[in-house]
């Protein structure tokens, strides 16, 4: 298999969004443009559809993309079992992949079991939370990145770059 190339965006799964928005703010990295998973979504866990939904921030600290995820219900997800393992903290690390069929069931060959899956923009913006059986706490994403997705985050880098440090939380909309 090809490498998946750089590590593009570290996923924190936190207790308090906005909290843990400042407490990156307050070290220069934003801002942050925050979203809610919709109601209805078309995300699975281990196969079986589930309403996991959250809140998420995402920024750039130089190149790395920043996620923030705060927990919104009790629904499954990888989410979910790392915050009642861990609490808080660093859940995954993400690849952003163009041909995303191709690369995960490279992943799958390797043994790589897919924990959760979903598409919340729509087309073009899948992603799979992918582990080894032998170290089920190291989740790597796999992201789509193609389409919107593409577009917002690359908005998102943009916006970053130069940050002035005003209005660190912003709805998602960085492409108008």
């Amino acid at each position: 298999m090809e490498p998946l190339g750089p590590i593009r965006q570290l996923g924190f799964v936190v207790r308090d969004l906005n909290q843990a928005i400042r407490a990156w703010t307050d070290i220069g990295v934003g801002p942050f443009y925050v979203a809610e998973s919709p109601e209805i979504s078309d995300q699975l866990y281990f196969g079986k559809p589930t309403a996991s939904r959250v809140r998420g921030a995402w920024s750039y600290a130089g190149k790395m993309q920043i996620e923030l995820l705060e927990l919104m219900n009790d629904g499954p997800s990888l989410l979910r079992d790392f915050a009642l393992k861990q609490g808080q903290g660093l859940q995954h690390m993400a690849y952003w992949v163009e041909t995303f069929d191709d690369v995960l069931a490279q992943l799958q060959k390797q043994g790589y079991v897919v924990g959760q899956t979903g598409s919340p923009l729509g087309e073009h913006s899948r992603f799979a939370y992918v582990f080894q059986p032998s170290r089920p706490d190291s989740i790597v994403e796999i992201s789509e990145y193609l389409g919107t997705k593409r577009a917002l985050y690359e908005a998102i880098e943009m916006h970053s770059q130069n940050w002035d440090g005003r209005d660190p939380i912003r709805t998602w909309s960085p492409l108008s």
